[in-house]
């Protein structure tokens, strides 16, 4: 059965300057050799226009859409356009380096996109309950230190999509890459994408 996969790209650089971007390259090119009939498409965070929740969001959630300005119109139906096309894919695989010990903030305004109440969670006598189900989650991290998946980005991540239902949730990791005794791991990192993408 064909599937759908999203590839979130954030970081600004191509893969001849991001080891991050190479590994989701390789992942991506694995990945489309042993699933040819599944459909790929990639959003370029850092080239794409993503609304922060400012005052002009948080205002049209408070209005009624009938008395929206052109401004919370345009912000908001954009806003909700990625939660959107996150619900019409059955894959995701994010790309990021961990930057200042988490992620960038153009991946953290995209995962603030999937947070909606009553299309991805809901509020429930007994709690938050997630809504999103069947879905994968690939991470891919950059690490210029050893942290072993307990950095705050890579919890973060982790957070956002239990939260709203996905508990199936892997990662790969370049982890130390700025240690002297890191200079093997982007080369092992992309042997286990190219493993790792067959099954994924």
């Amino acid at each position: 059965m064909t599937q759908k996969l999203l590839a979130i790209k954030a970081h600004p650089f191509t893969k001849e300057k991001s080891t991050t971007v190479a590994l989701l390259d390789q992942f991506l090119e694995s990945y489309a050799e042993s699933h040819p009939e599944d459909e790929i498409t990639v959003l370029d965070l850092f080239a794409t226009e993503i609304p922060d929740i400012d005052g002009t969001l948080l205002t049209a959630w408070e209005t009624d859409p009938s008395e929206w300005t052109e401004a919370q119109r345009v912000c908001a139906e954009r806003f909700d356009s990625f939660s959107n096309q996150f619900l019409e894919y059955d894959k995701i695989v994010i790309a990021n380096p961990l930057w200042n010990m988490h992620v960038p903030t153009r991946l953290k305004a995209w995962l603030d996109t999937l947070l909606i109440t009553n299309k991805t969670f809901r509020y429930t006598s007994h709690g938050p309950e997630g809504l999103v189900k069947g879905k994968k989650v690939m991470h891919l991290q950059s690490n210029g230190s050893p942290f072993g998946g307990q950095d705050p980005a890579t919890k973060h991540i982790e957070g956002i999509f239990k939260f709203i239902g996905i508990h199936d949730v892997e990662h790969i990791f370049i982890d130390g890459k700025d240690r002297s005794a890191g200079r093997h791991l982007p080369k092992l990192a992309m042997e286990e994408a190219k493993e790792k993408a067959k099954e994924f």
